[in-house]
């Protein structure tokens, strides 16, 4: 560049750094959608294909059920402020928190591993080693 004077090397090298950072950004924002996709999956297919069982005190038996039929179950249960039954029945109010707090850390093990494979995804991408 004819005539370039250090202020046109300064600005340059800035645009250089606008980019860069601007590409650390957006990679991870694509990071956080791995994660993300990883989680909402994890969370979903676990809802739909784990199964669990509950006790039933109106059939007097124990029933299978899918994971989200268990919540909507205990949220109707919890709602209708149905009384405690005693004895083989008793529906602990306490086991439907303890296992939406094993479904989420589930999901978030999903999320982290999409994540890993996002992180090595890119470093292939971006020809890193």
């Amino acid at each position: 560049m004819a005539g370039a004077g250090p202020e046109d090397h300064v600005e340059a090298a800035h645009v250089e750094t606008g980019s860069i950072a601007e590409r650390a950004i957006a990679s991870n924002v694509s990071l956080r959608v791995w994660f993300a996709i990883g989680f909402a999956v994890t969370f979903v297919v676990l809802a739909m294909f784990t199964t669990t069982f509950i006790p039933s005190p109106r059939i007097g038996a124990i029933v299978q059920c899918k994971l989200w039929q268990y919540y909507l179950h205990e949220a109707e249960r919890i709602l209708r402020n149905e009384p405690q039954v005693l004895g083989l029945f008793n529906e602990d109010p306490a086991r439907v928190f303890v296992t939406a707090f094993v479904h989420t850390l589930l999901a978030l093990l999903g999320g982290l591993l999409t994540l890993g494979i996002g992180w090595v995804v890119r470093r292939i991408r971006t020809g890193r080693s």
